[in-house]
């Protein structure tokens, strides 16, 4: 089977004469024996962060997509990668998502993809699946 993950985004921007558009679809083909993960998890405000639970996937072509919602009302998440010689969020910070804000990212095996919270903790869903 080909094209089994189908990714999707439009940024749209309406203001005072200003009309703005950004968009991109991405079909890829999932290699063999490749699989996914999706859960709920709550994020703490630990200082170096808590590992994002991707699941017991494996990663045949060393890279996969991550998705990540912060479905919190009020607090922001912050998100870093940590490679193996480093400390989360010892500069690794990539995005923060405020409250009700999501991010879809390309992922890499090497990497492992952390999140804290920075009031009190938040509830983030994820989705990873592997190429």
């Amino acid at each position: 089977m080909a094209n089994e993950i189908n990714m999707q985004a439009i940024l749209t921007v309406q203001r005072t004469g200003l009309s703005l558009q950004g968009s991109a679809t991405k079909d890829v083909d999932q290699d063999s024996g490749s699989n996914g993960a999706q859960n709920i998890q709550s994020m703490p405000t630990t200082s170096n962060g808590t590992a994002i639970n991707i699941g017991g996937i494996t990663f045949p072509s060393n890279r996969g997509f991550l998705f990540v919602k912060n479905t919190d009302g009020t607090n922001y998440l912050d998100l870093s990668v940590k490679n193996t010689d480093q400390t989360a969020f010892d500069g690794s910070l990539f995005a923060r998502l405020m409250a009700g804000e999501f991010c879809l990212v390309p992922m890499r095996t090497s990497q492992t993809y952390y999140a804290r919270a920075n009031t009190a903790a938040v509830i983030i869903q994820v989705a990873v699946v592997a190429k």
